[in-house]
């Protein structure tokens, strides 16, 4: 924007409740954006060692089935 833009000193002051209003939206949106990055990275841990739970119950189930047979 020019001089006395919403991102200036000058700007704030004029814009006043409306101003701190959008910076606790863009502070609110920043927090959504952490928090679901950090649900996206437990979810993939989860099937990770999902996966390698799974792979050691098949790997455990064959040594069973050796030994029986």
């Amino acid at each position: 924007m020019g001089d006395g833009g919403w991102e200036t000193e000058e700007g704030r002051r004029r814009t006043g409740d409306g101003g701190r209003e959008y910076e606790a939206a863009l502070a609110a949106v920043a927090a959504q954006k952490s928090a679901a990055g950090g649900q996206r990275q437990s979810t993939q841990e989860l099937a990770e060692a999902e996966k390698s739970a799974r792979d050691a119950y098949q790997s455990l189930a064959k040594a069973a089935r050796d030994l029986q047979g």
